[in-house]
């Protein structure tokens, strides 16, 4: 009897098992197409999302809505929230203290030594342009990208001390996203604003004229307190969870930064005016002919981005202003690497020069030596 009740218990069993597998073939099969569906969607989306409104267009309330942003960026709650959230984060975890004491201190003990490095190489540079060699010049470039990060990485600790809280609240976590975001841009900021200052770096080591760096040294030193704040609330505003927020404060923050923008863009790219000025009075290439097209691309398109985001096509402006933000920088990469490149084959062809010329002075001391010895006097 006790035979036959296990028989028929294991003959259920594996009735349930086949029912089981079938259940889970289902399954499968049904997350298959979920699947083929996402990436259809997926590829829907990356056609079509561009020309898909996702904001509402600016219309009589939108400065309503700037107003109640403004009240919830600034309310005191929300603020006391992000310390008590930042002190929470730094009991739980106290060796994030030694991390920034240690980044810190860093920064004093060699900030003194570093700046006095920095000035010993502009001086000598003065005093001859080709003193300096190549390796001295990319040690330059290295101390002042160091004296440039200690604000960009006190705000990464700030974003990561956050960020360790996972009980945290969404506008701490936003003010953590806001600010790592905005660190990055405040480091590239930060260090041409001293790369490119009067009789700086920029002018003495890549013999770079003194109107275009200062040119350049004035538009970043007016516009980086409009463009790191923009780029701030823009990311902080992104989450999901603050839409409405994103759409009034962010989309207000984009327009304002890409006026500035295309401001800056005007006095760099302007013929007459700009940066290639005495490029465009010299040559007669096809390049020199097309400098006020360049020059209407370089404006028109953060106005073309605020267009997208006053019409609505809020993420379409979000992904545009990206794209440009990407060129920027790979065109800054670009020219700093020419730059490099043009100084060191300058420096590695004064040094040939000179070494061929004490070849010549050496070979012509022997020769006189040689024809003494032959007719001594």
């Amino acid at each position: 009897l006790l035979l036959n009740d296990q028989k028929e218990i294991v003959t259920r069993l594996g009735t349930v098992y086949a029912e089981y597998a079938r259940v889970l073939g289902d399954v499968d099969f049904s997350l298959q197409q979920m699947l083929t569906s996402a990436d259809k969607f997926g590829a829907y989306l990356d056609q079509r999302l561009l020309w898909v409104p996702s904001a509402p267009m600016i219309n009589g309330d939108y400065l309503k809505d700037i107003f109640y942003s403004l009240l919830w960026f600034f309310s005191p709650a929300n603020w006391l929230n992000v310390l008590l959230d930042g002190w929470q984060s730094i009991k739980s975890y106290p060796l994030v203290v030694p991390v920034i004491v240690a980044i810190m201190g860093t920064h004093w003990r060699f900030k003194k030594s570093t700046k006095a490095a920095v000035q010993k190489l502009l001086t000598r540079g003065n005093n001859n342009p080709f003193a300096n060699s190549f390796g001295q010049i990319l040690i330059g470039l290295v101390a002042i990208l160091w004296l440039a990060l200690h604000i960009p990485l006190l705000m990464v600790w700030l974003a990561w001390v956050l960020e360790l809280n996972r009980s945290a609240n969404a506008f701490t976590r936003s003010m953590a996203d806001g600010l790592l975001v905005t660190s990055v841009s405040f480091a590239g900021i930060h260090f041409f604003y001293r790369l490119f200052k009067p009789d700086g770096a920029a002018q003495v080591l890549f013999l770079w004229s003194q109107s275009a760096t200062l040119l350049v040294y004035q538009q970043l030193k007016w516009s980086r307190f409009l463009l790191l704040p923009c780029i701030f609330i823009i990311a902080m505003t992104g989450s999901d969870v603050f839409s409405e927020h994103n759409y009034a404060l962010g989309r207000t923050s984009q327009i304002l930064m890409m006026l500035t923008l295309a401001y800056v863009l005007h006095r760099l790219c302007h013929p007459l005016i700009g940066l290639g000025k005495n490029f465009y009075a010299t040559s007669h290439s096809w390049l020199s002919r097309l400098g006020y097209v360049w020059y209407a691309t370089a404006v028109l398109t953060p106005l073309v981005i605020i267009g997208f985001a006053v019409a609505g096509y809020y993420q379409s402006a979000l992904e545009l202003q990206d794209k440009l933000v990407v060129t920027l920088r790979l065109l800054v990469a670009v020219t700093l690497f020419h730059a490099l490149a043009l100084r060191w084959l300058t420096v590695t062809k004064r040094q040939l020069a000179l070494q061929n010329a004490r070849h010549k002075r050496k070979q012509a001391d022997l020769a006189g030596s040689g024809v003494e010895g032959a007719y001594p006097v």
